[in-house]
């Protein structure tokens, strides 16, 4: 980590006590700082004492905190913002990212480490890119010191070109192994934020929804004393109405059904609740916890649900019986099962297209075997070849960046198992995850019955 002394910190903020607190705070962990009570100040101060991190106020006079990021961002996109506001729209914090916030932090804030670890951990980044920026500089050098060696030894004219166009496709391997390992980072951090943001999101839901889990069985409790004595009223005086154009004869045996499905549903919305806030929870380095494959299948298909129900009607799952736990790390593998099977959705034409992900485990190797199978369009082997290269999509013009197989198969290779595929055009695809139950020496990740599923 860079040493505090000489980092300047722009605070751009409108309220002054909060503004006051955020720079007092600051500037006893060692950090120079500067304010700006607006947008336009915020600018001019950017512009003129260029600082090495900005901390931004969405909402501000004169210039609002949008317009100040996407003015930052463009004139220099390697000085951080990050983005600190009372706002609660989700949409906010995804269109501070998008314009290239490096975190976004909520206020009010009533722990100051929490805004202390974001600038730390912005600094961290700016570190790790700047080593990346210096390793590439130096490996430029590298190239032309060995090209200038090639000519000064006046080798063969073959000798040389073919010397030449191994270096650069060196410089070319290198280039891509840092463009990976920058956009993981990027991809890392943002997760990250979002996983912050997810995490409360999933509170907000989680509160009015326990309150209808404890109230429901009440309500059952209250129908079953009141409807003996709705029923007497009804066989003594006739039908009645219980709200307006619904009558008691209607309605009388569907109640409890209905209050059935209100809890089922209310359960049903925790659960996906949980597995969330599962997903968002910052992922552990190690990958030596025991883990059932089963349960990570289930969380997977938990949180795809939606995805699942508008892409087939045939979707199953066949959970091997007696499979013993493996070491790992879960939430890595949840990252990879989810990854396949939003490429069997996204390969299927149509709803009448099936999925079947499976478990099942081999005494004789001692491997756990995940498989997904698809019904969907295939593929060529040409690309059967490269679908695991980074960067490497066939749904570019959808967003697709290329990085998911690629960072799936780092996980499965972290894990010592294996990631493969069969396929053929038209005729589905079959993704097949095995895993030792007993692994070899365990790595460490770097820094970051038959059943039909309704």
């Amino acid at each position: 980590m860079v040493d505090k002394q000489g980092v300047t910190i722009l605070i751009m903020e409108d309220e002054l006590a909060t503004r006051k607190s955020f720079a007092l705070f600051l500037e006893s962990k060692g950090f120079r700082v500067m304010e700006a009570e607006n947008g336009q100040i915020g600018l001019e101060l950017f512009r003129e004492e260029k600082p090495h991190l900005i901390l931004l106020d969405l909402r501000m006079p004169v210039v609002n905190g949008l317009e100040v990021l996407s003015t930052v961002t463009k004139e220099s996109p390697e000085t951080p913002v990050i983005v600190i506001s009372g706002t609660e729209k989700i949409a906010d914090a995804v269109e501070a990212l998008h314009l290239g916030a490096w975190d976004y932090v909520l206020k009010p804030i009533q722990d100051m480490s929490v805004l202390f670890h974001s600038v730390e951990k912005v600094r961290e980044r700016v570190r790790l890119i700047q080593e990346n920026k210096r390793y590439h500089e130096h490996l430029e050098a590298e190239i032309e010191k060995r090209t200038k060696e090639l000519i000064l030894a006046n080798q063969q004219l073959t000798r040389e070109i073919k010397e030449r166009e191994r270096a650069e496709a060196e410089r070319k391997e290198a280039e891509e192994k840092e463009r990976l390992h920058r956009q993981q980072l990027i991809q890392a951090d943002k997760m990250a934020s979002l996983g912050v943001l997810v995490s409360g999101v999933a509170h907000e839901i989680n509160n009015p929804n326990n309150f209808i889990m404890v109230n429901t069985p009440i309500l059952t409790k209250i129908w079953k004393t009141v409807d003996p004595i709705l029923n007497d009223h009804y066989q003594s005086r006739g039908d009645f109405y219980i709200a307006p154009r619904i009558k008691y004869s209607e309605m009388k045996e569907n109640i409890p059904g209905i209050i059935s499905g209100i809890l089922e549903g209310a359960q049903r919305i925790d659960n996906f609740v949980r597995e969330l806030k599962n997903f968002a929870r910052p992922t552990p380095s190690t990958i030596d916890t025991k883990i059932d494959i089963n349960k990570v299948i289930q969380a997977s298909v938990t949180l795809l649900a939606n995805l699942i129900k508008k892409s087939t009607n045939r979707f199953y799952t066949n959970y091997g019986e007696n499979i013993p736990e493996i070491k790992g790390n879960f939430q890595r593998l949840e990252q990879v099962i989810i990854n396949l099977l939003e490429n069997s959705c996204q390969a299927l034409q149509s709803k009448d297209q099936g999925i079947v992900v499976s478990t099942q485990f081999d005494p004789g190797s001692k491997m756990v075997k995940i498989q997904v199978k698809d019904e969907g369009v295939g593929m060529t082997p040409e690309t059967l070849e490269i679908i695991k290269n980074p960067f490497f999509t066939t749904k570019r013009s959808s967003g697709g960046t290329g990085l998911g197989l690629s960072i799936s198969s780092k996980i499965i290779e972290d894990h010592q198992g294996t990631l493969e595929f069969e396929s053929n055009p038209g005729g589905g695809t079959t993704a097949a995850v095995l895993l030792p139950v007993e692994p070899g020496p365990l790595h460490q990740y770097p820094d970051r019955p038959d059943k039909k599923e309704e």
